[in-house]
């Protein structure tokens, strides 16, 4: 936690106008500058990956390279460009399971003001059926479906909380009993994709932050309770969470 709180003072100014891959299993093959900073002030320039399924981060200084892998445990954080658009990804411990164990992972900075930092990660759900023979369709199929998750969460007073989340992509594909395999990528409506790799996810978000606003911002809940009722904030959405983090920050002014 103290490395968590010692982070969130440092974050960079940022518009974190990147967007994300448009396809998910594609993403080894995206390369694009940037810098990776390591927990030894060691500062690392060239050509990175990044594998936000896999949670990867790769470094190259030719395209004949496969490049270094690093891990979250080694890195501080690192930033992505192409052209006048950036990313910048922070390495925070995490406790993913909630038994107080905490774990360092890749989170992308979405928004800051003051200390108050909105984050990002993708969570990748795999689930698959055992083979079903079906007597009418004459083959035997296994179903398997990939989920990709979109989570957003909110960095303050050392802590990190979970305010939103949303499906991205999912994938359902089917294995003959002839040997042939078909598959089809099933977006949904919401998260439909330009052919601009950089454009921004729409994903339609869903509100689960467990805790009250209290918990967040003790000292400007009324405050808060009040902007949100009176501006009509929605919570499940982004711009809803910015208009919030902005207007507490106001308050502290």
């Amino acid at each position: 936690m103290a490395r968590l709180s010692s982070i969130l003072i440092f974050f960079l100014s940022c518009s974190c106008a990147f967007g994300q891959y448009k396809n998910f299993n594609t993403e080894e093959s995206i390369w694009r500058n940037g810098v990776i900073k390591l927990e030894d002030g060691q500062a690392i320039q060239g050509e990175i990956n990044f594998n936000f399924v896999s949670d990867v981060l790769k470094v190259r200084q030719s395209e004949d390279e496969p490049g270094e892998i690093f891990n979250p445990n080694k890195v501080l954080y690192f930033e992505l460009k192409e052209g006048d658009q950036k990313a910048l990804f922070y390495s925070l411990p995490y406790d993913f399971n909630e038994d107080g164990r905490y774990k360092p992972a890749f989170f992308e900075v979405v928004y800051q003001n003051g200390k108050d930092v909105l984050l990002a990660r993708h969570i990748f759900e795999y689930k698959e059926d055992d083979f079903v023979n079906d007597p009418v369709l004459g083959y035997t199929h296994n179903p398997k479906q990939e989920d990709v998750y979109r989570t957003i969460y909110l960095a303050t007073r050392g802590e990190i909380f979970p305010v939103l989340k949303g499906r991205v992509k999912d994938f359902w594909s089917f294995i003959f009993d002839r040997g042939m395999a078909l598959g089809s990528d099933n977006y949904n409506e919401s998260a439909k994709y330009s052919k601009s790799k950089t454009e921004k996810e729409k994903v339609k978000y869903k509100n689960i932050l467990k805790e009250d606003l209290g918990m967040l911002f003790p000292e400007a809940y009324y405050d808060l309770k009040k902007f949100i009722k009176a501006n009509k904030i929605d919570m499940d959405k982004v711009e809803g969470w910015k208009s919030i983090i902005d207007y507490k920050n106001q308050l502290n002014k």
